[in-house]
């Protein structure tokens, strides 16, 4: 037994993120996290504990995370929480891996981590097939050894012509599932975990397909013979990251970018949106802007090394028409080949198709529009709230500009509120997703939502839309009691 003191006042090092889940009336999960000095912690916080009969403390650091429960067994000026053992439930979440499939990376790791222990590009290479005649002798003694049957991510992209290129997943939707199932195959052997000892959590976006959440927990059962599946909502696993329970997840990764309004851990979903717009559209506009530099990018690998330079040196313009009007600057760039590129307006020209899809000849909103539309979908007193809490989450978001243009362009839609909307910029929001769905998977609530390997042979992957632990136990109590009336009749 030990207990847990923590004042409204306490002040907690950068380096320790702390999330509570407690038990009142519905389970709920209230996270906090610190900024760079600390956070002092506010007093609806401790009113909130006070109500609970029993807690979760999560203490995740850099190298560590820590879980502690118990029942809160005095509430004072300081809260003193006294944490008892409890024996683990069989699907502890302390067994379960995270995986977070993008259409660029694959972030896969044990939730009690606190980064993904794998990431891998989610490319999959295969030898090319070499008909006879055509090829010298000499041509596999070039590469001084044969290639593998299956390469992954950068390795794949280093052999070059040596080997035919697949992306399973576009638009955040596996389209190629022999490929996707070697993937996580790979990343097991990568991480050093037996499958069969462990359960997995998949963050998934919002609208995605039934084929897409059954599939998985098929991978997870009947590939892996993992112990349990659960699916997690990416916005929301996001928007825990980042050490908050109420506000408007931006997730913008390589295929898909999402809109996702949270209200006290709750997702309403009159404000979820889908836009099939991300990073691989910015990459594609800057492959025919350099072609108009006289730059001719054809091969898969070309598009690779555009990427890497979109990465370095591209950034969304405050003033697009302004920066069009100024000088061009001109930056030479060195690609991993060896080959080196002049770069100029092209750096923010790729970048403004986020904020105005016309230059696509598309009808798709922009970021801001998109954002400034699910807010307005949702209730009046809630607003404001969601305003002051857009957070931005994926790889796509990290474009040098991004959170400082849509800050000014959703303000201006927001006149009444002009001052309260805030857009919050986490450093490490390319792993929010994967980060949000560990603190998520620790949560004691979370296992209302966790599918043991009995439910899934009792009932198969549809079970997967529709489940939930605790109304399963009070249908099979009500069906007890069906059966004992009917006896006693």
């Amino acid at each position: 037994m030990f207990s847990v003191f923590l004042s409204s006042h306490t002040m907690i090092p950068d380096c320790v993120n702390l999330f509570f889940s407690s038990d009142v009336t519905s389970p709920k999960a209230n996270a906090l996290t610190t900024p760079p000095f600390g956070l002092t912690f506010c007093d609806w916080t401790l009113r909130h504990l006070a109500s609970a009969s029993w807690f979760s403390l999560v203490v995740r650091c850099r190298d560590s995370t820590a879980i502690a429960e118990g029942y809160t067994t005095s509430i004072g000026p300081s809260l003193n929480m006294a944490a008892s053992a409890r024996p683990p439930a069989s699907t502890s979440s302390s067994s379960s891996l995270i995986l977070d499939p993008g259409s660029s990376s694959v972030k896969f790791g044990p939730g009690t981590e606190s980064l993904p222990v794998v990431v891998v590009g989610s490319v999959v290479g295969r030898p090319v097939k070499k008909k006879k005649g055509l090829l010298s002798k000499s041509s596999a003694a070039e590469t001084g050894s044969e290639v593998p049957a299956h390469v992954f991510g950068q390795d794949a992209l280093s052999y070059g012509g040596q080997v035919t290129l697949s992306n399973p997943i576009e638009r955040a939707n596996v389209v190629i599932w022999e490929d996707m199932d070697q993937i996580l195959n790979h990343c097991f052997q990568e991480s050093g975990v037996e499958a069969e000892r462990h359960g997995l959590v998949v963050a998934l976006p919002s609208f995605g397909t039934r084929e897409l959440s059954e599939r998985f927990a098929q991978a997870c059962f009947e590939s892996f013979d993992m112990k349990h599946f659960a699916i997690a909502n990416q916005g929301l696993c996001a928007l825990y990251a980042s050490g908050r329970t109420t506000g408007l997840v931006l997730e913008s990764g390589d295929g898909v970018t999402t809109i996702t309004p949270v209200y006290d851990s709750f997702v309403l979903p009159v404000g979820l949106n889908r836009i099939n717009i991300g990073g691989s559209d910015v990459t594609k506009h800057l492959k025919r802007l350099m072609f108009e530099r006289g730059y001719n990018f054809t091969s898969q690998l070309d598009t690779h090394y555009l990427n890497t330079v979109k990465e370095g040196q591209a950034y969304v313009a405050m003033d697009y028409k302004g920066e069009l009007e100024s000088p061009d600057e001109v930056v030479a760039v060195d690609l991993p080949d060896g080959q080196t590129i002049n770069v100029g307006r092209e750096r923010f020209r790729c970048a403004e198709i986020l904020f105005d899809s016309t230059i696509l000849q598309s009808e798709l909103p922009s970021m801001s529009a998109a954002v400034t539309t699910a807010i307005k979908r949702c209730a009046i007193d809630v607003r404001r709230d969601l305003s002051s809490s857009i957070v931005l989450s994926g790889g796509n978001t990290l474009l040098t500009g991004f959170g400082a243009r849509l800050r000014s362009e959703v303000a201006t839609n927001f006149p009444g509120m002009f001052g309260s909307v805030s857009v919050v910029e986490p450093p490490d929001r390319k792993f929010n997703v994967w980060g949000g769905a560990a603190v998520l998977s620790n949560l004691s609530s979370f296992e209302d939502h966790i599918i043991t390997r009995d439910l899934y042979d009792e009932v198969g992957p549809s079970i997967v839309h529709s489940f939930s632990a605790s109304k399963r136990k009070g249908d099979l109590a009500a069906d007890d009691a069906d059966l004992t009336g009917d006896a006693v009749a």
